[in-house]
């Protein structure tokens, strides 16, 4: 029987979380794929650091590159912090033709095109859903959408922190540093929210969504982000005096070589679609040249749904190293 060594770039709050998954499923993995499940691996910067799982069985290490060479897939969740020890391990990974499953959407976003290239020339394994939509699956969609057409356009809300911070201002009359100190408190936003409010992680995500969807990469200094956190209770007040409410929107179109994206607050129908996306919900509708207009919708902000996310990742990665199905789950 084969075994599989999966090992942990990361055991924050995403990283626990889908430890916590892979523990609770771990038996029906195996007997689905007919082989040994193994955590070879974990890399965490501070070992003595107290965590909300138990790590007594658990190999930690301080050394990342431990966990590169002794695992056969790696599941990356260092977040936003070192993005370039982040794509050296990714690329390392990578040129050893293992399987990567990314979290990192800054990483992704900057190196994106880097990375794809090295996946390309290796024929490795490589899922990023948790990059983008949260509970959306967007590696998923964009693998299986008709290869008949393309995609022109994309938008939607894709930070579930600014959808639940304007959400609760438009919705409970929150003022903006209350709903900033609900999200934080429900676990939705950090205690440093800056790359939520300021438009930054919807640019990343957008940026991956533009090269892996449109195959065509921007970085992160052609375009500059509004901010949401000058939106008072004036502006809410005054865009519902106009049947308007006011949502974090993300909006990219390409038509051949000329692209256009913009990231920050706008001014949405109230009847509109976008308007019916309420607290840490995310939305991606991806209007393409056959199908026209198809929806995504999920949870954004959170560790359940990111790490879900990566879970469904880590069993579509077993599928395509020919780890076989046995008969019982045909």
């Amino acid at each position: 029987m084969k075994t599989m060594k999966i090992g942990f770039l990361g055991l924050g709050t995403i990283g626990s979380k889908l430890m916590e998954y892979l523990r609770a499923n771990i038996l029906t993995i195996q007997k689905e794929f007919a082989c040994n499940i193994r955590i070879a691996k974990v890399f965490v910067r501070d070992i003595n650091k107290k965590r909300s799982i138990d790590t007594s069985d658990l190999d930690l290490t301080f050394n990342p590159y431990e966990v590169v060479n002794e695992s056969d897939l790696i599941v990356e969740c260092l977040g936003g912090n070192g993005v370039e020890l982040t794509r050296k391990l990714i690329l390392s990974a990578i040129d050893q033709k293992k399987a990567v499953i990314m979290s990192s959407k800054k990483c992704l976003a900057m190196y994106g095109k880097e990375i794809m290239t090295a996946v390309t020339k290796n024929h490795t394994v490589f899922h990023y859903d948790a990059t983008v939509g949260g509970g959306i699956p967007i590696s998923s969609i964009f693998d299986s959408m008709g290869k008949c057409e393309t995609i022109q356009k994309m938008y939607g809300i894709c930070n579930g922190t600014s959808n639940f911070i304007l959400s609760e201002m438009t919705d409970h009359n929150l003022s903006y540093q209350d709903a900033l100190q609900k999200a934080i408190q429900s676990g939705y936003a950090e205690n440093n929210p800056k790359e939520d409010v300021d438009g930054f992680d919807a640019l990343y995500k957008t940026i991956i969504m533009l090269g892996m969807g449109m195959n065509y990469w921007i970085t992160i200094k052609d375009i500059e982000p509004v901010t949401i956190s000058s939106i008072d209770k004036l502006d809410i007040l005054k865009a519902k005096r106009e049947n308007y409410i006011i949502k974090p929107i993300f909006y990219l179109e390409k038509d051949h070589d000329q692209v256009t994206v913009y990231i920050g607050p706008k001014n949405v129908s109230k009847d509109s679609l976008m308007a019916t996306v309420k607290e840490n919900n995310n939305i991606i509708v991806i209007y393409s040249s056959e199908s026209r207009e198809r929806a995504f919708y999920g949870q954004g902000a959170g560790a359940k749904p990111s790490a879900s996310a990566m879970y469904d990742d880590l069993i579509k990665s077993l599928k395509e190293m020919n780890y076989t199905k046995t008969l019982a789950f045909i």
